[in-house]
């Protein structure tokens, strides 16, 4: 029920600071929501006019799951017990017929 602008950024904290800020150079408006229900208790999204681009949820048996709406880029991603690395290794368990060395 209301809105608070701030010209400037808001800052939660005082050793250790957590802010929300903006440039203004965005073409688009961004929007953090926090939403849930019996199926999806805790839902933290993040999307843009265009749509949801990334959200991290809170499942009823505790366990958390973390999507995005598109790619993903990064140096080393791990994904479970297996690392894969921006230059096309790959380590991790033995799968299928032995294609993937340990």
């Amino acid at each position: 029920p209301g809105e608070m602008m701030v010209l400037g950024a808001i800052r939660a904290g005082k050793e250790k600071k957590l802010s929300l800020t903006s440039n203004n150079n965005s073409t688009m408006t961004a929007t953090f929501n926090l939403w849930g229900d019996a199926n999806r208790p805790t839902v933290i999204e993040l999307d843009d006019d265009q749509g949801w681009q990334l959200y991290s949820q809170r499942n009823p048996d505790g366990s958390v799951l973390f999507t995005v709406n598109g790619d993903i880029t990064a140096n080393v991603l791990r994904a479970g017990g297996a690392i894969y690395q921006n230059n096309g290794d790959i380590f991790g368990s033995l799968w299928g017929n032995g294609w993937l060395s340990t």
